[in-house]
């Protein structure tokens, strides 16, 4: 432009997204926070008046320089991973102090495999951090195994149950999904797709708690 003798102002923004892969609508029409980094007031002006008509009840925007704005991305996104590695680790330091660690274990994924083979059910689980605590939580199970990858745990399965929410199982292809089940139902502990979107591609979906 500087070539061209041609002077344009323009202002630079960082508006992370923080949208869940299959609910990303849902996300954007009502989110519980807009980040907007900017450095001058028209651009701010500019991104109030752009995001306003999804806001009308609640103010959500939060504004903050550019780096802040985009450090603030990358911390949401660690904090899931954080957080669970910071769970795995917990039983281990309960067994070192000698703490509770049966109470300490206890998770939304392990008492829904308990409650599955208290019913005689056959359970095979795949999870890409916490496969060998499970083992440990779960010992000389004869009808718990375990899939070294995702679509392993799919293979002749009467129905998938997803309760933990890593981001690999955000966005899978669900024509695989349906072609490996034995029969078509997912139940979805943390509401990861879109109900009528799922349902559309011929699953039984029960998004639990929506």
């Amino acid at each position: 432009m500087a070539k061209r003798g041609v002077s344009t102002p323009f202002s630079v923004v960082s508006n992370p997204e923080f949208l869940k892969e299959g609910a990303a609508i849902d996300d954007f029409m009502r989110p519980d926070r807009i980040v907007v980094g900017c450095d001058d007031a028209q651009a701010e002006l500019i991104m109030r008046n752009l995001y306003a008509p999804i806001q009308r009840r609640h103010d959500r925007l939060i504004i903050m320089d550019i780096r802040s704005a985009e450090l603030t991305k990358y911390a949401a996104n660690a904090m899931p991973a954080t957080r669970i590695s910071f769970m795995n680790e917990l039983p281990n330091l309960a067994e070192k102090l000698g703490a509770g660690t049966e109470s300490v274990r206890k998770a939304t994924s392990r008492d829904v495999i308990a409650d599955l083979l208290a019913a005689g059910a056959t359970v095979t689980a795949y999870d890409p951090v916490a496969m060998d605590e499970a083992k440990r939580c779960f010992p000389n199970e004869p009808r718990l195994t375990y899939a070294d990858i995702q679509t392993a745990a799919l293979e002749d399965a009467d129905a998938l149950i997803i309760v933990t929410e890593w981001r690999e199982f955000r966005s899978p292809n669900f024509d695989t999904l349906k072609a490996m089940l034995k029969t078509p139902v997912i139940f979805d502990g943390r509401n990861l797709y879109d109900p009528a979107l799922v349902r559309g591609m011929g699953f039984e979906y029960f998004a639990i708690g929506r």
